[in-house]
């Protein structure tokens, strides 16, 4: 007999994992359609939606800041040619 497994998880956890575009924003260092045209653009972590709000993964934002720390990605992250 199959069994289903799942994975229980907080709200706690859910919030930590999960975050605004006001958070994002303060993190990536960018205004709010700076982040909206990036996504769209392909240079930024994409969304979700979550009722009528969009949040992104704590892991997509931490890559993507980790990304623009070397200085080898700075022209790319920039919209310049490197």
């Amino acid at each position: 007999m199959a069994t289903n497994k799942t994975h229980e998880i907080t709200v706690a956890e859910l919030h930590a994992d999960l975050q605004p575009i006001e958070v994002v924003a303060v993190r990536a260092s960018l205004s709010h359609s700076s982040i909206y045209r990036r996504v769209k653009e392909g240079t930024f972590p994409k969304s979700y939606k979550i009722g009528a709000r969009a949040v992104w993964l704590n892991e997509d934002i931490d890559r993507f800041i980790a990304s623009i720390t070397h200085p080898q990605n700075v022209g790319q992250i920039m919209g310049r040619a490197a």
